[in-house]
């Protein structure tokens, strides 16, 4: 564009002169691969000029936050979905074949073409280098079942490399122990993103910010790598966060290979003799083997991903510098696990221990467990918690798959997030009490309530300002000594006694038990996302109080939780709501959907239901209607018909 003749001679010279062309020319800039906000805004003042003719900007980036910063709007945010199994194909046989014809003869390696591509996941980094890769053997069949075989090698090579290096290098530095941390998981593994919070705390990746919690930072880095395209979001919850994630396998492959040529990790049953294992830090297990005589002192974490436990721990002194234990995928405990259990005294160091959420590995934990003072997390199945546990001052999350009796003490523990479960009834009498005095407690769950513990319960949740998630389950009226008496005759307003003053940033209820209507106090629960119940009993003004929430997503109507025959919606009720489930409603004959009601409604349930439905036309934003097959829709064909004829078309799966 700057022709030979043109005064140009400084850098400024030749931005004026750009300015100048551009300024009466609409013109289209496409700006590729785009890293920092500091860059885009050296273009946008530099070169961009604004005149109105029709001009076009186009930017690709990997980061969210560049994205945000170059547009004016979210608009003008296009997220780059995943490629199709199609376009994978023309892509990946585009690379092999160099543009040319595919030959005839490539139908005789289509199977492995599809796996190839099902192993890309619609990635076009992956495909473009398993391509360029493929271009360079033989084609035939056994050459490209060997080099599936073996792709992680196959991608060390230099071009790959770069590529992670470039995305690895850009990461701040907090943010690099934690992306390389993830080659702990299998392939294909769904990583629960509170497991990781949890585990990157206890491996101490997770720095101070002042006014978060360590869990909130963790967070904040698990977004990080999220919006870099690095992690990928495999469940996401009703109000928008990320439950569980994943690693893409070429990215994993990639990350492996680095933690293992930075020492870093071990994987056990994959690549034995290829490291001296007393120099590595984190211990993957994915087949049991026999491991005595190996030197462990230098392990700070062993995670197993094998049925049983392997003899690793026999020997609980080689293992001093432990801090993490994830058994959490084992199928069955065994000796090893059992021995294990004894001696988690012995491991001084642990800030996370993780056992199978399973009644077959409920456990008795040792009393030793009180020598545990770093420990953060204890996520296990027991029946009983040890007085020791007590004196473990810097837990934060108490998870348990069972109802747990706790011990008098309880209130030692100021640093609890999470508490759940915690059996009421079995526990020490002061427990109750004691709650109260965990004021930095964000989730609780509580079960086997008595009339006798209302008034303490109730005056201990109040005190819990951070509280955001609470569960009472089996909720005892004691009207009768049977259950089906409780049914007929509990009080209708008996919950406002239980708490008449809740915790106003209550974001999850879940009630279990009869209820005869909600407390009126609901109705000033102005964050309250979530809603689940069972066994309320409600009739139809019990459910009065949840309609004008101004921010709930999602309710759960389950089992007895409401007895009359007809389920009304009514117009302009639940104005956020997003997803409805109804079950086991025995007594329910209709449901039904007034004009103007459930304006964002996206997904509806119906499960051990025998109901018509009626208003589906209505939901103007419905998605998808799910009726279990344990259901009876009394009127289907009108429902089908309603659907079929929804400017939406929403799926109808059974």
């Amino acid at each position: 564009m700057i022709k030979k003749d043109d005064e140009i001679k400084t850098d400024k010279d030749r931005i004026d002169y750009v300015e100048k062309k551009l300024q009466d020319n609409a013109y289209l800039f496409v700006i590729d691969d785009l890293w920092t906000t500091q860059a885009w805004d050296i273009i946008e003042k530099t070169f961009l000029v604004k005149n109105e003719k029709g001009s076009c900007v186009i930017v690709t980036t990997r980061k969210a936050d560049v994205a945000t910063h170059c547009s004016w709007t979210f608009k003008e945010i296009c997220p780059v979905e995943p490629l199709s199994d199609k376009h994978s194909r023309e892509l990946l046989l585009r690379k092999i074949y160099k543009g040319n014809e595919v030959p005839d003869t490539h139908r005789d390696l289509d199977d492995v073409t599809e796996k190839i591509i099902k192993k890309c996941e619609g990635l076009p980094l992956a495909i473009v280098t398993i391509g360029g890769l493929l271009a360079t053997k033989p084609i035939n069949k056994e050459e490209w079942e060997k080099l599936l075989n073996r792709l992680g090698s196959e991608l060390e090579t230099e071009a790959t490399k770069q590529i992670l290096d470039l995305s690895y290098y850009d990461l701040p530095y907090y943010l690099k122990p934690c992306l390389l941390y993830l080659s702990i998981f299998p392939e294909d593994f769904e990583i629960k993103c509170t497991k990781l919070v949890h585990r990157w705390m206890a491996e101490g990746f997770v720095r101070e910010k002042r006014g978060m919690t360590p869990e909130e930072v963790a967070e904040e880095y698990l977004y990080e790598l999220i919006n870099r395209n690095l992690i990928l979001p495999s469940v996401v919850g009703i109000n928008g966060r990320i439950k569980s994630c994943r690693v893409h396998d070429i990215m994993r492959e990639l990350l492996v290979a680095k933690s293992i040529q930075e020492n870093l990790i071990f994987i056990m049953g994959e690549q034995e003799n290829l490291t001296p294992i007393n120099s590595i830090r984190h211990l993957i297990i994915t087949r049991s083997n026999e491991m005595t005589g190996t030197n462990l002192h230098g392990i700070r974490s062993i995670s197993i991903f094998s049925a049983d436990v392997s003899s690793i721990f026999s020997s609980p002194s080689k293992l001093k510098l432990l801090k993490v234990l994830d058994l959490s995928n084992l199928t069955k405990p065994s000796g090893y696990f059992k021995h294990a259990v004894r001696h988690l005294g012995q491991f001084e160091h642990l800030k996370y221990i993780s056992f199978p959420r399973k009644h077959e590995f409920d456990l008795d934990l040792p009393k030793s467990i009180g020598k545990l003072r770093d420990l953060q997390t204890l996520d296990a199945c027991m029946r009983t918690a040890p007085n020791g546990i007590t004196k473990l001052q810097r837990l934060r999350h108490f998870i348990s798959y069972d109802y747990v009796a706790m011990p008098e003490g309880i209130g030692n523990l100021k640093g609890l997030q999470v508490l759940k479960w915690v059996d009421i009834e079995r526990s020490h009498p002061r427990v109750v009490k004691e709650l109260g005095q965990l004021q930095q407690l964000r989730k609780l769950g509580v079960a086997n309530l008595r009339r006798k513990h209302y008034k303490k319960l109730s005056d201990s949740i109040s005190q819990l300002s951070s509280l955001r998630s609470l569960v009472i389950r089996k909720l005892h009226n004691e009207i009768s000594r049977f259950e089906s008496e409780y049914y007929q005759e509990a009080p209708a307003d008996f919950l406002d006694s239980v708490m008449s003053s809740p915790p106003e940033h209550l974001r999850s209820i879940e009630f279990q038990g009869v209820l005869g209507k909600l407390p009126s106090w609901v109705s000033s629960l102005s964050y309250l996302a979530k809603v689940t119940l069972w066994d309320a009993r409600l009739e139809d003004d019990g459910i009065v109080v949840l309609q004008e929430l101004p921010n709930l997503l999602l309710l759960r109507f389950c089992t007895s939780s409401y007895v009359e025959a007809n389920l009304t919606f009514r117009s302009t009720k639940f104005p956020k709501l997003k997803d409805l489930l109804v079950y086991n409603l025995e007594n329910l004959e209709e449901l039904l959907f007034e004009e103007g009601t459930l304006p964002e409604l996206q997904t509806l349930k119906i499960s051990y239901c025998n109901s018509g439905i009626s208003g589906i036309q209505y939901l103007p934003k419905l998605k998808k209607l799910t009726v279990d097959s344990s259901a009876n829709v009394a009127n289907l064909d009108e429902v089908q018909k309603q659907l079929e004829e929804h400017p939406n078309h929403p799926a109808l799966d059974f």
